[in-house]
Order: C-alpha cells, then sequence, then structure tokens
C-alpha cells in the first residue's frame, strides 16, 4: 500500500510597522509569488529571496528565525557574525499571530540599519500520494 506524504503549508507575512486600535501588529501580504502557501521545506529558500527582493542585494542582506534562546531582559539578541549582535526590542506578543501556528523571523538590510518582522503562518498540512 502506498504511503502519503505529509507537508504542512505556510503562508508568509509582513509585520505592520503600527499598532492598529486593538494594541496589536497586523499582518499584510507581501504580494506577487510570496502570497502563496509553500511547503515547509521550502521556507528557507523563499525567505531568502524574498529578503533578497526586499532590500536588493543578493549576498548582504539577511534573515533570521527568531527562537527561544534570543530573547533576554525586552530584548531580542541576534548574532550577526562573531561578537557582533542586532539588540532588537521585542514587540513579539504585540503581534497579532498564533505564536502556536507561526514562526517569526527579522529581516535585516546589508548595512544593519534597518530591519522589518516577518511570519510564516500554517495553512494547515496537505496530505499526497
Amino acid at each position: 500500500m502506498p504511503k502519503l506524504l505529509r507537508n504542512e503549508m505556510f503562508r508568509l507575512f509582513g509585520v505592520s510597522e503600527n499598532l492598529d486600535e486593538n494594541g496589536q501588529y497586523s499582518l499584510m501580504p507581501f504580494g506577487g509569488i510570496y502570497d502563496e502557501a509553500i511547503v515547509e521545506g521550502e521556507i528557507d529558500e523563499t525567505l531568502t529571496d524574498l529578503v533578497n527582493d526586499l532590500y536588493g542585494q543578493v549576498s548582504a542582506s539577511r534573515w533570521y528565525e527568531i527562537t527561544d534562546d534570543m530573547y533576554d531582559d525586552g530584548k531580542i539578541y541576534i548574532e550577526i557574525e562573531s561578537e557582533h549582535y542586532l539588540s532588537i526590542r521585542d514587540t513579539t506578543d504585540k503581534i497579532d499571530v498564533d505564536p502556536e501556528r507561526s514562526r517569526l523571523y527579522i529581516f535585516v538590510n546589508p548595512v544593519c540599519m534597518d530591519y522589518q518582522w516577518a511570519v510564516a503562518v500554517s495553512q494547515g498540512t496537505v496530505y499526497a500520494g
């Protein structure tokens, strides 16, 4: 009997820079090819393409997945290079998303002077045979 393949699907969103009337940062679609559901195994490649499209410099732009070990005292610390860190105020609790069904990312421009939040939200699971 053939086995079904299980693929979790995600959709990428940007995060508003302004709080809405509920005190939350709302999600905004990136549009174009980034406004489609993607297979979990393609998230890294899609994020790389997206950050390069946003900042326009293929090798110098970066993205980082936010993990539990990056939080400290109201800030998120991201290691850019050995002994060089980016410190960002932790606003993750104000992003209008279910943390159990999403992954948070930070996009950083080539000179580390600009960043923006991105979120991959689970769109469910697809089974294919």
